[in-house]
């Protein structure tokens, strides 16, 4: 793997945004005798559904489709079209020749499965074709369910900086995965079935191939070498599936009326176990005053999971507007807060980052529309887009799934995080983490929604008659009036200054 994309394989998770309530279904039932008939079908179906793209563009997209396939499978010459050929018969013919007369085309399948990736991957960034192995995996993953030795390793600013590390700090042990009861938070790897993780090579990003040592086929065994009172110890554990739940919810260390909770992902789940997790926080953590919820790193999710976490922090109230196309009424829809409120009161610091996409923008988006929580870090990813995942019918013979862009979603302001993505109200930089940044999108590697360029659709805005319930300025303004002390190199520099920001609030107010 190329040094550069080690160090991105943090960021690089955009890919699932904000889908469609999981509950959503489309009517793909068809039957077709070849795939290239399939695969002109789907082409059309998509230009049909997509946000943007409009059915007269077929010829243009399927041409450009076809000279790349030929130059890939190195053609020479193209197929002779009749004229009175129907578009489904130009390209079927195209195909036809290129599976003929191509180097490497294992089936007329695999050709237009390959033709079918191109079309749709050209619609725009975060568009695409699952192959039915992806697709199951991506099934699995929005279930929350993993295979592996059951904890989540610590990504530490060393990490972040592509700095060497010297071992991994287990971060949350999950309750009903193989290594729960043997290992702790805060427990150290120091050693992946006998390799160091000091010598793991290259040096600067081993905390990426000591993280991928962890993972494997369900029934292999893994051994971990921990430290333990001053020495070393071995952990034996066997890989299997285990529930990796999204949340973390634990207190802070060294600020003792603050709450953390951390969100790596909307899953199909996400919210039933948010509020859980919320009607435990009097009886387990009853002192408890504020709440520092981290959405850092979030990718996103289903996008009706956003808004079921929004409703738990707000009374009433419109949380997001989706608009698509005005003939595709399944995606055009208004969500709103159905009175949940467990915690209306609690003064809330979310912390975002540049990896903070789609669902996560909805919901930091949508509470700060709301004045009820402020927002720290970085700017976000800036997405804007829905993602309607179409599963092909069992009988397909291409198989998997289409990812289309069929949406555009609105926070209750009325505006877009599209393109511009969500500033924060108190900017955490990491130290460092800048000049990374310069260095990989000038070599064409994508840290934000702006960097897809002309694959990124536009910014927009919707009118609205929206006026927010409350008023944080005031607390702002004293959040800012003092500026904090710059902490010394920590494995968490934005959420020790975000703590001490949310200490700050504590001090000065007792409500939002």
């Amino acid at each position: 793997m190329p040094r550069l994309l080690i160090l991105l394989l943090l960021f690089a998770s955009t890919g699932c945004g904000s889908k469609l309530s999981k509950d959503f279904k489309d009517d793909l039932s068809y039957q077709y005798d070849t795939p290239c008939s399939e695969y002109h079908h789907l082409c059309s179906l998509a230009l049909q559904r997509h946000v943007t793209r409009s059915p007269k563009e077929y010829d243009l997209i399927q041409s450009n489709v076809l000279k790349a396939l030929r130059d890939h499978h190195q053609v020479e010459g193209e197929a002779e079209l009749p004229a009175d050929a129907t578009p489904e018969e130009q390209t079927c013919l195209s195909l036809d020749y290129i599976a003929a007369h191509g180097q490497d085309v294992t089936s007329p399948i695999g050709l237009a499965q390959e033709a079918l990736t191109r079309f749709i991957a050209s619609l725009d960034a975060h568009s695409r074709y699952i192959v039915a192995e992806e697709k199951a995996e991506e099934d699995e993953e929005d279930q929350a369910r993993a295979v592996g030795p059951g904890f989540e390793p610590a990504v530490t600013l060393d990490a972040l900086l592509g700095k060497p590390i010297q071992y991994l700090e287990i971060e949350q042990v999950f309750q009903d995965g193989p290594a729960n009861g043997k290992v702790s938070p805060g427990t150290r790897i120091v050693a992946v079935d006998g390799t160091r993780i000091a010598a793991i090579e290259p040096a600067e990003f081993n905390f990426y191939r000591a993280r991928s040592a962890l993972l494997g086929k369900t029934g292999t065994t893994l051994t971990l070498t921990v430290s333990s009172d001053g020495g070393e110890r071995e952990v034996t554990l066997t890989r299997r599936p285990y529930h990796h739940s999204p949340l973390l919810l634990v207190p802070l260390a060294d600020h003792k009326h603050l709450l953390y909770l951390k969100l790596r992902r909307f899953t199909a789940e996400a919210s039933a176990e948010m509020e859980t997790t919320l009607r435990s926080l009097g009886k387990d953590y009853p002192g408890g005053k504020a709440l520092l919820f981290d959405l850092r790193n979030n990718p996103g999710g289903y996008l009706d999971e956003a808004v079921n976490i929004v409703d738990h922090f707000i009374d009433k109230g419109v949380v997001l507007t989706t608009r698509g196309k005005t003939d595709y009424q399944k995606v055009n829809n208004t969500y709103a807060a159905a009175t949940r409120g467990a915690l209306t009161d609690l003064p809330l610091l979310v912390l975002i980052n540049q990896r903070s996409a789609s669902a996560s923008e909805i919901v930091a988006g949508a509470l700060r529309d709301y004045h009820r929580a402020l927002l720290a870090g970085e700017r976000s990813f800036g997405k804007g887009s829905v993602q309607s995942v179409l599963d092909l019918p069992k009988d397909s013979l291409l198989g998997g799934g289409l990812r289309l862009t069929t949406a555009r979603y609105y926070l209750p302001a009325g505006r877009s995080p599209q393109l511009e993505g969500l500033g924060p109200d108190l900017a955490l930089q990491l130290q460092g983490l800048t000049k990374w940044i310069k260095l990989f999108t000038e070599k064409g590697n994508v840290f934000r929604e702006h960097d897809y360029g002309n694959q990124a659709l536009p910014a927009s805005t919707i009118p609205t008659t929206f006026q927010p319930p409350a008023d944080l300025s005031a607390i702002l303004t004293t959040l800012k009036a003092k500026p904090l002390p710059q902490p010394p190199e920590q494995p968490d520099q934005q959420r020790d200054q975000a703590a001490s920001l949310l200490e700050r609030w504590l001090e000065n107010t007792s409500t939002p």
